[in-house]
């Protein structure tokens, strides 16, 4: 089936990468990317993708950005925005229905970076935010837990007068 590129138009073009096909456009570099590709290719090299950008994807000069709606090119479905490893200042593009992703030219390499990035111990900075994240989220169910007590006692003496008079 030939897919259409969903940020440019561009009819998509089949590169074979690990005994794989995937589709690439030929203008802005993206790449589209199914399910079964993707398990196929993380079965193979679980780090593929890494060479993938430097050998088989062509180099394009990018002009300015701007907003844009990109279309599943499989069943046109609106691609829904989501960051890489939840965090990362990657944004890939996924589609709803088919569950297809489309990945940006360089973006591969961005990806490989976060991976990379993460396998290295915490910096000061990063620890110190870890550490604070950690208090929070003790602090905030210690609030939720004397509030649940406060609302239980609260109900229990509107049903009950004279019960706190007892203790």
């Amino acid at each position: 089936m030939s897919r259409n590129c969903p940020a440019c138009s561009t009819p998509m073009d089949v590169i074979t990468f690990l005994d794989v096909n995937l589709d690439v456009c030929p203008k802005c570099a993206g790449l589209w990317v199914n399910p079964d590709e993707l398990s196929a290719i993380l079965h193979k090299d679980p780090e593929g993708f890494a060479d993938l950008e430097a050998k088989d994807i062509p180099q394009v000069e990018h002009g300015p950005g701007g907003p844009s709606t990109l279309k599943c090119p499989d069943d046109g479905e609106l691609l829904m925005q989501y960051h890489y490893m939840f965090n990362s200042p990657v944004v890939l593009h996924n589609c709803p229905n088919c569950c297809g992703f489309f990945v940006e030219d360089g973006q591969l390499l961005q990806m490989q970076q976060v991976i990379d990035q993460s396998k290295q111990p915490p910096s000061p900075q990063e620890e110190e935010k870890i550490a604070l994240g950690q208090m929070e989220c003790e602090r905030e169910t210690f609030v939720g837990r004397q509030m649940r007590w406060a609302n239980m006692f609260r109900t229990l003496g509107r049903y009950q007068p004279g019960w706190w008079g007892l203790l």
